[in-house]
C-alpha cells in the first residue's frame, strides 16, 4: 500500500518492522545454511546496523 492509503505513520512503522525482519534473515545465510563465509557475516552485520540506524 502506498502511504496515501494508510498514512505515513503506519507505513513508516511497517517499513521499520520489515527492516528488522530482513536483517536476521540475511544473517541466517551465514549461520544456518552455511552458504557464505565470515566476511559476509561481518559485512551483513555492519550494513544491517547502518540500515536500521
Amino acid at each position: 500500500m502506498l502511504p496515501v492509503v494508510t498514512g505515513n505513520e503506519i507505513k513508516t512503522r511497517q517499513i521499520f518492522v520489515y527492516t528488522l525482519i530482513l536483517v536476521p534473515v540475511s544473517l541466517l545465510l551465514t549461520y544456518s545454511f552455511q552458504i557464505t563465509n565470515w566476511l559476509y557475516l561481518i559485512i551483513a552485520i555492519a550494513l544491517g546496523s547502518i540500515f536500521v540506524h
